[in-house]
């Protein structure tokens, strides 16, 4: 290939490797950066979800607690069975309050 007038290295080579040397340097410590911020932050958000669990993590109950506070199952029918008794089926209606006028 023909690379110009001469042979060996001219100005123009040295220039180019001067600026393939700088931004290599500069890509490397885009990189380095990078990788420094996602450990920091993983750090960080490893130690905010320890606390956030060491402060709203459930205690343990005991097992007979746990067998008494539940409520007891009712069986289900099968599908298309007669309902039972409407106090089962529909929810209690709650007392309507009347509405009051906006404040202005």
């Amino acid at each position: 290939m023909f690379d110009g007038p001469g042979r060996g290295w001219g100005v123009w080579h040295a220039l180019q490797a001067a600026f393939m040397a700088i931004g290599g340097f500069l890509l490397l410590i885009v990189f380095l950066g990078l990788v420094v911020l996602l450990v920091r932050f993983l750090l960080v958000a490893t130690k905010a979800a320890e606390l956030y669990l060491a402060q709203n993590a459930s205690k343990p109950t005991p097992p007979d607690a746990v067998a008494e506070s539940t409520a007891p199952v009712e069986p289900v029918g099968p599908v298309g069975a007669p309902e039972g008794p409407a106090s089962l089926t529909k929810p209690a209606q709650r007392p309507r309050t009347p509405k009051q006028p906006p404040i202005s």
